[in-house]
């Protein structure tokens, strides 16, 4: 049954900008696949949106996550006056459940709430040693530059891609293979806010282009893999022990960032969105290599090696051993430092 259209009310947005600003944003809309509406709606949008959600969501430090889930499993036996509250809340509410909870038979207890069913992620193979770039937007040629004879696929993820027919990667040295353009999901897709209760959520459909390219010179056949959607359900998507590169660069946490600590263990409250490094560590084919600019990683070594700090060579944390092994230049405020990955206890000799 085709899905049924859903009218969106608009309305109308005037603003007198500088010639290079509008011949920049230009641009990057066209590098994207996209009008330029298009392009301020996934854009502006989404930071309006991030910004909004920041001022309403109060996020605790790690530590104070611990103190209030030791308080939340190591809690007292409700007062009277608790008790007396909770017995009027399912009063007000016995008539009318909301959501995904039903409170009806709630006593005194504030831990009586059902589980949710995890969601279930299908996995997506990829032929070859793999290289994925989450968050990439435009940033494609780059990587292609420095690392296309060192890896078989390159995955790149981000919510902006459209996929329209006119739509083609500029790659210096590298041709499109006729009849190997492949595209599997809708051309195009906005990202859409979703209201459920009071936090909601964004939602965009997903799509994968896929496309080999022949290096003009040495023949070397690689497959360029676009992904439209979220880049942690790609990193969830992938087989474990199957991800031989990890790039994350030109990010941040606030306005035209992704929010995502890609390279960190944030809670989330959505189980796939939460503890990314360690989702991270299961797929990766050690030893792996990862490039960072510093972006949302609470690691302070490779946000200080991305600032120019020279002298962290070698470092261990989050269980894993680190061995910087180069670094990947192209105009980036911050220098992106490449780093061999190592279970701690397997490193490198």
């Amino acid at each position: 049954m085709p899905k049924r259209k859903v009218e969106v009310e608009t309305a109308r947005l005037e603003a007198r900008i500088p010639v290079h600003v509008y011949e920049q944003m230009q641009r990057a809309a066209d590098l994207c696949g996209l009008t330029l509406t298009d392009y301020l709606i996934a854009t502006a949008g989404e930071d309006a949106r991030r910004i909004v959600e920041d001022a309403d969501i109060v996020r605790l430090a790690p530590e104070d996550q611990v103190r209030f889930a030791e308080m939340l499993s190591n809690s007292h036996r409700p007062n009277e006056r608790l008790s007396r509250e909770a017995k009027r809340h399912v009063e007000l509410i016995e008539r009318r459940s909301v959501g995904l909870f039903d409170f009806r038979g709630v006593k005194n207890s504030m831990r009586s709430l059902p589980s949710i069913k995890p969601l279930r992620i299908p996995q997506v193979h990829y032929r070859g040693r793999l290289c994925m770039y989450p968050c990439a937007g435009s940033d494609i040629a780059p990587v292609i530059r420095a690392f296309g004879h060192e890896f078989d696929t390159f995955l790149f993820v981000d919510l902006s891609y459209a996929f329209r027919k006119s739509f083609k990667l500029q790659l210096e040295g590298w041709a499109p293979v006729a009849e190997t353009r492949h595209l599997k999901g809708p051309a195009v897709s906005p990202v859409q806010f979703i209201a459920a209760g009071k936090f909601g959520h964004r939602d965009v459909e997903p799509a994968w282009l896929r496309q080999e390219y022949r290096h003009v010179a040495t023949s070397r056949t690689i497959e360029i893999v676009l992904r439209r959607g979220f880049g942690e359900y790609a990193l969830h998507e992938l087989a474990d022990g199957s991800l031989d590169m990890f790039i994350h660069r030109g990010d941040s946490l606030g306005e035209g960032g992704s929010g995502v600590t890609f390279l960190g263990n944030q809670s989330r409250r959505h189980t796939p969105l939460s503890c990314m490094l360690s989702v991270l560590k299961r797929k990766l084919a050690f030893p792996a290599l990862i490039a960072s600019d510093g972006s949302n990683t609470p690691i302070k070594e490779l946000r200080n090696a991305a600032m120019g700090d020279d002298s962290i060579m070698q470092f261990s944390g989050q269980g894993l051993a680190w061995e910087r092994v180069g670094s990947l230049e192209d105009g980036h405020r911050k220098g992106t430092v490449v780093w061999r990955v190592s279970e701690s206890g397997k490193a490198r000799a």
